[in-house]
């Protein structure tokens, strides 16, 4: 699931889009990166850390998600078309990356040792 959220999110950064569809909808940009990021950091820390619940892991796959956000936003800059490296999509990933970050932690907790 991870890597089907992840390859969903890269298509959908660096493919050319129509604008003109888009600014018909009321859905916000901002809000799109921070469920899109939300629901990719969330789904691998389910993938990977939910049998360890190791906040050293979290943090590492926090880190990561928000790398590969960067990167996608530096990629769309330099590949043209209709997108744009825009700060403020950045804040919003590492929004999304903090949100699944606390649920995860708060729902899953540590790992109790019996």
């Amino acid at each position: 699931m991870a890597v089907f959220i992840t390859l969903a999110i890269t298509a959908g950064s660096l493919l050319s889009l129509d604008v003109s569809e888009l600014q018909n909808t009321k859905i916000s940009d901002k809000l799109i990166h921070i469920v899109g990021y939300f629901l990719m950091a969330l789904s691998w820390e389910l993938a990977y850390n939910l049998e360890e619940r190791n906040k050293r892991i979290s943090i590492s796959i926090a880190i990561i998600v928000l790398f590969y956000g960067i990167l996608i936003e530096v990629l769309q800059q330099n590949i043209g078309g209709n997108r744009q490296f825009e700060l403020l999509d950045i804040i919003s990933n590492f929004i999304g990356i903090s949100i699944a970050f606390t649920i995860f932690s708060r729902v899953f907790g540590k790992k109790s040792v019996n």
